[in-house]
């Protein structure tokens, strides 16, 4: 669908508002984490470790990280997906767990799940900040 030029692209305006979304706070809570398990420590609550071994043709590895680390059951977070194609890495913030939990589970389809569910949620190519979540 074209747009006037005095009109945004509702996707464009959608991950720009996602993107602030990642703030420096969540930043440097993964960068002391990741400090944490370079150094043998123990992952902090609301850890979720990537996922490398994934059974795609499309997904090369992806992950999730929490909104709220003290309740990351509950609530959402951002998924971090890197594609075989290119390698390019994408963020799906604003996502609930529970959709992420679908998206991990064994024998679902990755790229069927993205196209059906995670885009439907804002999501942006990972530049700047968020290319420190892409630690596997």
């Amino acid at each position: 669908m074209a747009y006037p030029s005095n009109v945004n692209d509702p996707q464009e305006e959608a991950a720009s508002l996602a993107a602030s979304t990642m703030n420096e706070t969540s930043v440097a809570r993964e960068q002391i984490t990741q400090g944490m398990l370079q150094s043998g420590q123990e992952a902090p609550l609301g850890y979720f470790p990537p996922i490398t071994n994934v059974a795609s043709t499309r997904v090369r590895a992806f992950r999730y990280v929490p909104d709220d680390p003290s309740a990351p059951d509950i609530g959402s977070g951002t998924i971090f997906v890197e594609f075989i194609k290119y390698g390019s890495k994408y963020a799906y913030p604003h996502v609930p767990f529970g959709t992420y939990v679908n998206f991990q589970r064994e024998g679902v389809s990755k790229g069927k799940f993205i196209n059906a569910v995670l885009n439907s949620y804002p999501y942006r190519k990972a530049t700047g900040n968020d290319l420190d979540f892409f630690s596997w």
